[in-house]
């Protein structure tokens, strides 16, 4: 899947409202951002250049940045 589409998919409901806003001190929707991060990593979207035996994708970078690009372009958070 790709992930434009994957992002379709995922960044909906109480997602969809999260912005890329905040930082570590910004304590807003704390559990529901922490939720997010498992929805990522659950998809082995989190340690994207990690071997696949490793639990990431082993993307290289390029592919690295095109992820980033469309999880920016969609506000993700």
């Amino acid at each position: 899947m790709r992930q434009s589409a994957w992002l379709d998919e995922h960044l909906v409901g109480d997602f969809r409202g999260l912005t890329s806003s905040g930082g570590a001190a910004d304590e807003a929707n704390y559990d529901l951002r922490i939720q997010w991060e498992q929805v990522l990593g659950a998809d082995r979207w989190v340690g994207m250049s990690w071997p696949a035996e490793y639990g990431g994708r082993a993307l290289d970078f390029a592919q690295q940045v095109l992820f980033h690009e469309d999880y920016a372009r969609a506000g993700a958070p």
